[in-house]
């Protein structure tokens, strides 16, 4: 969508309109000859070396290609992305503005918090919260962050008909963006700037020469809005939708699915989950074992899988609307896969390491895990990874056998290594969807279970403070 509206722009070499836009917005343009680059990116802005590094939008570059602003568009989001580590459980949310080794980011070497220093953001609410700014803003203040390490202007655009972002209520501007923008110091707030789909519309509208425009009114729908060359638009306000989209983490469909219906429907509807401290040692193990293993042949992990080559290692999946015969709401698959195989006849399997007892009952336990990182990759949502067919899943289970010393200053545990194949039945995969759609649909929570620590722990509280004690 955002090339669809941006792209014709420097394809005709014509800027006016987002110019006159964002001048109205009180931003400086960079000057005659900028450019617009789609997809920006400079990796040591946060020692992003390996994996995925920050990518804005769109950026708009002087006549010399110096970034000068930088736009990121948010259409048909609930959210500004949260911490993927936090998200998938490798970090307990604390705040670590004060002590930046409770930050694993800050441990690998990224400088998302060092810089969240150097431009005083660990202060005020965000130094006093119990928890990380960025375990569910983590987006905002990434880019918020680039923007400010290279001297220039962070700019939202977003669609008026979503109230997420911005929106107007009884006691004035409400949305993330206001309140984000609120937690900001002073002297800062003006780096950062909103600007809406349907005001950009209207300025390339009102240019003679734009007549594509009104191919992009129809596509997205916006026929209904009184927009017409050299006039300004009006806008509906939204349909509100009666369906709910809801997050799946892949990680929960294991040990939070089976453990207590209750705390589930909690995170998954509510997003309230206590999280206990994970230690950074065995996600350093998992990382250790995913980079030793990438590129290395299937023979390596086992002779019973056909000839391929570990391809990808610690990748994010994101599927698809998901929709459940007989649920009223939606839902999508989110998580983060250790590596995948290509196989050499084309397909893919995907692999988890776990460093555990090999044990026949985590066949069918973990299936559920790996189909549902099967699935979106097979039914990605848009701009998202897809790999297809998926013919393998299974787990590469390291046992810890012996101890032995090496050197004088160097031991390593032994261990016993062991290739699980993997059913996979995605019948079973959907029918389990069902049920945790019925719980997340149902007018009133589940039970907590009876053996739930993170229970019975809130209802002592209650008696507690209830003055029962």
């Amino acid at each position: 969508m955002l090339f669809n509206l941006i792209g014709p722009l420097p394809v005709k070499d014509d800027l006016a309109p987002l110019k006159t836009l964002v001048e109205k917005k009180g931003v400086k343009w960079p000057g005659a000859g900028a450019k617009a680059q789609l997809e920006y990116e400079d990796r040591s802005i946060f020692n992003e070396q390996q994996g995925q590094p920050t990518s804005i939008n769109l950026a708009i570059t002087s006549g010399e290609g110096t970034p000068q602003i930088f736009i990121e568009a948010k259409f048909v989001e609930h959210e500004f992305g949260g911490c993927s580590l936090f998200e998938g459980g490798d970090c307990d949310g604390r705040n670590p503005s004060m002590n930046l080794d409770l930050c694993y980011l800050h441990h690998i070497g990224r400088k998302y918090w060092m810089l969240m220093q150097k431009y005083d953001l660990h202060r005020g609410a965000i130094g006093t919260d119990t928890m990380c700014i960025l375990a569910s803003h983590y987006q905002f203040f990434r880019e918020l962050l680039f923007a400010l390490e290279k001297g220039g202007i962070f700019i939202l655009l977003s669609d008026e008909r979503s109230p997420v972002f911005l929106c107007n209520g009884p006691q004035g501007e409400r949305g993330l963006m206001p309140l984000l923008a609120g937690l900001l110091p002073s002297e800062l707030r003006h780096k950062v700037v909103m600007i809406s789909i349907q005001e950009l519309v209207e300025e390339i509208a009102a240019l003679s020469g734009n007549d594509w425009i009104h191919v992009f009114i129809d596509k997205y729908g916006l026929v209904s809005c009184s927009i017409e060359v050299g006039i300004g638009s009006e806008f509906p306000p939204p349909e509100r939708s009666t369906s709910t989209m809801y997050k799946i983490s892949s990680s929960d469909l294991t040990f939070s699915w089976d453990g207590c219906k209750y705390c589930f429907y909690l995170k998954v509807k509510h997003n309230i989950v206590l999280r206990g401290p994970f230690p950074g040692i065995f996600t350093k193990m998992a990382n250790l074992t995913s980079e030793f293993y990438l590129g290395k042949p299937t023979s390596e992990i086992s002779a019973d899988l056909p000839s391929g080559v570990v391809k990808l290692k610690e990748k994010f999946v994101k599927s698809g609307p998901i929709s459940i015969p007989g649920a009223k709401s939606q839902c999508y698959i989110n998580g983060r896969f250790d590596a995948v195989i290509e196989f050499d006849d084309g397909s893919y399997g995907i692999v988890d390491y776990k460093t555990s007892e090999a044990k026949d009952e985590h066949a069918v336990f973990y299936s559920r895990q790996l189909s549902a990182y099967a699935y979106a990759l097979e039914h990605p949502a848009p701009n998202a990874l897809g790999l297809s067919p998926i013919s393998r899943l299974g787990l590469f289970v390291l046992t810890p056998d012996r101890f032995e010393r090496t050197t004088d200053n160097e031991m390593i545990f032994v261990n016993k290594a062991t290739w699980m194949a993997l059913p996979r039945d995605d019948e079973a995969f959907l029918a389990l969807l069902g049920e945790v759609m019925a719980v997340l649909d149902a007018p009133t929570p589940p039970k907590s279970s009876e053996d739930c620590e993170v229970c019975n722990y809130r209802k002592g509280m209650q008696e507690f403070l209830a003055g029962n004690y």
